[in-house]
């Protein structure tokens, strides 16, 4: 139902969409590529070195033809449709759903005008206030803890008295150092450092460097091994709120949590950037889990490239 400018522009986006098959909008975005390269060169190399730099979405070389960035956004529109406007529709406010009309308006027209009204600035990544409140008995997991930034922010935000417990999950060793370090500068007690990557399975994984990163993936071969492990079975008992950012492995940690999700129905503030598909697929998996969750979407990253937007789910 159209109430607004916002799904005045959503609805025709989504027509836009299905009047057109695969082949006509990966020439659609490739024409909007080459308008780009022709009318600022500068901001094209930018653009398109972040994303050949990360990989995640992608690569894209128009000079040789390289073009696989283009069809995964074209095939993420045309045949994720229906399931962009079922997200949409379930939003819970016009902020989250301008986010998603605006990102997926990018995958199309590379206009990063879409992106630079988004930023929000109000509070600190994974803790609007608006959307989130703790207590003192908060059961907070920090899946991809890094080096402990995040847990610096949930203090700065609530305060030291407004959790019960901290679990941070990180895998690489140099970061698990510097995380080790934030939380004795912040004499913090009962956080607990799990040295293993979150994901479905109790197994093993790979990495491919040690080097202190937020970028690093599990992988299936690799120079180190790392311990995978489902948190289901790796933390006892009750949780309350969880935040997840681990470079495109949320799905697989999501599914080794759906136990606690099931039945604790813990606040989430989810990383769903790191693939075109995350952008629905994540909320339809937790839908099913708690189809009570109310879903929101909150914007806070670059002005180029459309990334760090975070589903929150409470």
């Amino acid at each position: 139902m159209i109430k607004n400018k916002i799904d005045e522009r959503f609805y025709y986006l989504m027509e836009f969409i299905k009047e057109r098959n695969l082949e006509e909008m990966i020439d659609a975005i490739k024409q909007n590529f080459l308008y780009l390269k022709s009318s600022n060169l500068k901001k094209y190399y930018t653009i398109t070195n972040y994303y050949n730099q990360y990989k995640l979405w992608g690569c894209i070389d128009l000079n040789n033809n390289d073009l696989e960035l283009i069809e995964n956004n074209a095939k993420a529109l045309i045949y994720h449709q229906k399931d962009f406007e079922w997200f949409y529709n379930i939003l819970n406010d016009y902020k989250s759903k301008l986010i998603l009309l605006n990102i997926l308006t990018y995958w199309l027209m590379i206009d990063d005008n879409k992106i630079s009204k988004l930023i929000d600035n109000t509070y600190s990544q994974y803790f609007d206030l608006d959307l989130i409140s703790v207590n003192q008995d908060e059961v907070f997991i920090d899946v991809g803890a890094y080096t402990g930034d995040t847990v610096a922010k949930y203090i700065d935000t609530f305060g030291k008295q407004k959790y019960k417990k901290i679990y941070c999950y990180e895998m690489v060793s140099d970061n698990i150092k510097y995380l080790n370090s934030t939380i004795k500068e912040l004499n913090l007690s009962n956080v607990y450092i799990r040295d293993r990557a979150a994901s479905d399975l109790n197994s093993k994984g790979f990495i491919n460097s040690e080097k202190t990163s937020s970028v690093t993936q599990v992988i299936e071969e690799g120079d180190i091994e790392v311990e995978t492990v489902k948190i289901d079975d790796d933390i006892k008992g009750r949780v309350t709120f969880i935040k997840m950012d681990i470079e495109g492995g949320e799905l697989k940690a999501l599914l080794g949590l759906k136990n606690k999700i099931t039945k604790y129905k813990p606040k989430l503030a989810i990383s769903v950037y790191h693939n075109n598909n995350h952008l629905w697929q994540i909320p339809k998996m937790l839908y099913y889990l708690n189809p009570k969750y109310k879903f929101y979407l909150r914007y806070y990253g670059g002005r180029l490239v459309p990334t760090e937007y975070i589903l929150c789910a409470v």
